[in-house]
């Protein structure tokens, strides 16, 4: 899938408010709860950030059902306070951090293609790495696209922190199946355990260019085995995976301090 994802998505809980969630109107849709303040997200992401087929519910579809059943409370000026989170899905399938190519056209991310979709958003997510992995963008070649990527969202003033995720694991076949990159062992040894290595350090270069970002690693937890993990590609997240993902978010959340919310 090499497509920008543009949702029109409802989901109610029953006795618990109603989400709306639109790609198309970045910045509108909210959860509805009687009080609240207003946190908009953003997130920048590959297939794995999309229901990539019939029946798969993404990681950011199932942390916007966490935050209705189970909203991020805090207290302020002996007030509760809730929030409600916006979503804005400016994830593409196919694309990597650092230049590929797939059947010969570019397939680097379009950070500033995503940005143009985005009004405001007090937090980002961005889970790549994937296609960079398979195609055997080296480690270093991907730390410098993705410092790239954090200072171009940062640079337009649009977002104001990001939460960095941890690559997916993959398994064979690692959407190998001929003429693949000579790896030394395989994508998920040579690449995305080194990858995750670097990005778990990102916040001090983000510190150094005055910007927020925390790595949280929504992927530790998946098992390599295909109850997990598509077998046929060995890289697509199945519907356990995307669980794991959202679990680790939504829970590393109560220990982020939300930024500027708006009232």
């Amino acid at each position: 899938m090499q497509r920008r994802l543009l949702i029109f998505a409802v989901v109610t809980i029953a006795l618990l408010p109603t989400l709306v969630v639109s790609a198309q109107n970045p910045g509108y849709a909210a959860f509805a709860f009687p009080v609240g303040r207003i946190v908009n997200t953003v997130a920048f992401g590959d297939s794995n950030t999309l229901d990539f087929a019939p029946g798969i519910i993404n990681w950011y579809e199932r942390l916007a059902t966490h935050l209705v059943e189970n909203p991020i409370r805090t207290r302020s000026n002996s007030q509760t306070v809730s929030y409600r989170f916006t979503l804005n899905n400016q994830s593409v399938g196919g694309k990597s951090v650092a230049p590929t190519l797939l059947n010969g056209q570019n397939a680097q991310y379009d950070i500033n293609a995503a940005l143009s979709n985005v009004r405001y958003a007090d937090m980002g997510f961005v889970m790549l790495g994937t296609n960079d992995a398979y195609r055997g963008v080296t480690v270093t070649a991907f730390v410098a696209s993705y410092q790239a990527l954090i200072s171009t969202v940062k640079a337009s003033g649009k977002v104001v922190r990001l939460e960095i995720l941890s690559v997916p694991p993959m398994i064979p076949p690692y959407n190998c199946i001929s003429g693949c990159y000579p790896f030394p062992n395989n994508p998920q040894v040579d690449r995305v355990v080194p990858y995750n290595q670097q990005l778990a350090t990102i916040s001090t270069y983000c510190s150094t260019i005055g910007y927020q970002c925390d790595f949280i690693n929504s992927s530790a937890q998946i098992p390599l085995n295909t109850t997990f993990i598509d077998t046929g590609t060995g890289i697509h997240l199945l519907n356990p995976a995307q669980a794991v993902i959202a679990d680790s978010i939504y829970n590393a959340l109560h220990a982020i301090r939300i930024p500027g919310a708006q009232p």
